[in-house]
């Protein structure tokens, strides 16, 4: 399916003057909107789009809708029970998302999503919860800074790959080539090459930690193409 198709299903199927904009972030389909309220109270109609396009979607709030990150922060703190205790609340502009960390995420949910719900029709904010670890851990701390920082980026990144998915093939794919680079037999540590007329595609990366020099990583020169 191209994005055009997309485009032309969405705009038949989706309520009248609800979604201002259609993109594509890797295979998801992403639809804006102005009103997150409506699609909250109806859910049904993001399922009846997922299946007319049978595409995993995401409905987002555009930028003006969103409440204001300090106003929705301390709305979103009046929402949930202080039993949660909450740890932090971030905002991430790029993919419209607010990120609430708390011991008690179930309390965050709320019964059947009800809390969860009422953050996002109060705030156009989507919640994405994050668990507070048991144990203090720097590098769960270091992963979700690195992919706060870098929402930019991996926005870009994914339109990019979204858009190379749904585009229209430039040349017809009459053969498909397969090419394990080692580690296939080892957990974590497969990597295949996978290549059609139009591109190639890298499976995995695994690394070996406890190897040195040149075995810790997979056999790039069976790729036989640049590396920048």
């Amino acid at each position: 399916m191209e994005f055009k198709e997309i485009q032309k299903i969405v705009e038949e199927t989706a309520p009248t003057g609800k979604i201002t904009k259609v993109d594509v972030e890797g295979p998801k389909v992403v639809l804006y909107t102005n009103d997150m309220p409506y699609f909250v109270e109806n859910q049904n109609e993001v399922r009846h789009l997922a299946t007319s396009l049978k595409k995993r979607i995401i409905v987002r709030a555009t930028a003006e809708s969103l409440m204001d990150p300090v106003d929705a922060k301390r709305r979103i703190e009046e929402i949930i029970p202080a039993e949660a205790n909450i740890i932090g609340i971030e905002f991430d502009e790029y993919f419209s998302e607010v990120r609430i960390e708390a011991e008690k995420l179930g309390l965050v949910i709320g019964k059947h999503g009800e809390t969860l719900d009422q953050i996002t029709k109060a705030t156009s904010w989507t919640p994405k919860l994050l668990r507070k670890s048991p144990l203090q851990s720097e590098t769960v701390r270091s992963i979700r800074k690195t992919l706060f920082d870098n929402a930019k980026e991996r926005q870009k990144l994914l339109q990019r790959v979204g858009k190379m998915i749904y585009r229209k093939p430039d040349t017809e794919c009459d053969w498909i080539r397969v090419t394990p680079l080692g580690g296939g037999q080892q957990v974590g540590r497969s990597s295949i090459l996978l290549q059609t007329p139009g591109s190639n595609v890298l499976l995995d990366c695994g690394i070996n930690v406890a190897a040195q020099g040149s075995d810790r990583f997979p056999d790039f020169r069976a790729m036989k193409l640049a590396i920048n």
